[in-house]
């Protein structure tokens, strides 16, 4: 009776495998994770047409998997994460394959936008700030050493090496070594 008023409440919706209830003892109905139903539907069926049906709160049919899997023998399969009476559904219930969600990064186009808006703006301020940074003296002169360091430093290898010179002279003076 139940399946009958909800497909009466259904208009435009095509039952198109036998309905089942599915349930566990004790009446609980949502399980946590994913169940996968598997119904039998005639080869004349198109399966990117159909979906997994269930009947929601107000006794209609409503669309719980539009992705089905074809399996052999005319059986199709869909995912659920609740329990209850459950069909194989054409027509509009929202079936239609599966190429709507693999098409989006993030699942929705708004959300892939606001990706695109992100990585992009991000980008641009690294760029921003490195042309920044290359014409701000401080920063140049860290990124390529400060010049009193760099002349400092060839000083100290300059009087390191008049010193080295001025031994080595006076070794071959006196004639020996240490």
């Amino acid at each position: 009776a139940e399946l009958r008023s909800a497909a009466e409440r259904s208009p435009g919706v095509r039952v198109v495998s036998v309905p089942i209830a599915v349930l566990l003892s004790g009446g609980q109905r949502q399980l946590g994770t994913d169940a996968e139903i598997c119904l039998r539907v005639s080869s004349d069926i198109q399966v990117d047409d159909a979906c997994l049906g269930y009947i929601d709160d107000e006794q209609q049919w409503r669309c719980e998997d539009p992705c089905l899997e074809e399996r052999e023998d005319g059986v199709v399969c869909g995912k659920t994460d609740h329990l209850t009476s459950f069909a194989v559904l054409l027509g509009g219930a929202g079936g239609g394959g599966c190429g709507g969600d693999d098409e989006f990064i993030t699942g929705s186009w708004g959300g892939d936008l606001a990706l695109t808006v992100s990585v992009t703006a991000g980008a641009t301020c690294c760029v921003f700030f490195l042309v920044a940074i290359s014409y701000w003296r401080p920063a140049r002169a860290y990124v390529k050493g400060d010049a009193s360091e760099k002349k400092a430093k060839r000083k100290l290898r300059e009087s390191r090496r008049r010193e080295l010179q001025t031994l080595k002279e006076q070794t071959e003076v006196d004639g020996y070594y240490e």
